[in-house]
C-alpha cells in the first residue's frame, strides 16, 4: 500500500463520516477548497440532496417570482 492510498483513505472516511470539506482541506494541505471537492466531493454526503431539496422549499408565487426577476436586473 502507497502513501498516497492511506492519505486518501483518510480524507474519504473523514468527509463520509461527515467531517467538513474545509477540515478535510486543512488536514491535507490542500492550497484551496476547490481542490479538495474536486478529488473527493463525491464522497460528501447528501451535498446533492441538499441542493435539491432546498429548491423545494422556495415559493415561486408571482410576487417572487417579480422580485426575483428585479433583483437579477438590479445585479
Amino acid at each position: 500500500m502507497r502513501f498516497h492510498d492511506i492519505r486518501h483513505t483518510f480524507a474519504s472516511l473523514l468527509l463520509s463520516n461527515g467531517e467538513s470539506p474545509v477540515y478535510v482541506k486543512e488536514q491535507l494541505g490542500h492550497s484551496s477548497i476547490q481542490m479538495t471537492v474536486d478529488i473527493y466531493g463525491h464522497l460528501i454526503p447528501n451535498s446533492n440532496r441538499n441542493a435539491v431539496n432546498s429548491l423545494d422549499e422556495l415559493s415561486l408565487d408571482e410576487d417572487n417570482l417579480t422580485m426575483a426577476k428585479n433583483k437579477l436586473y438590479l445585479t
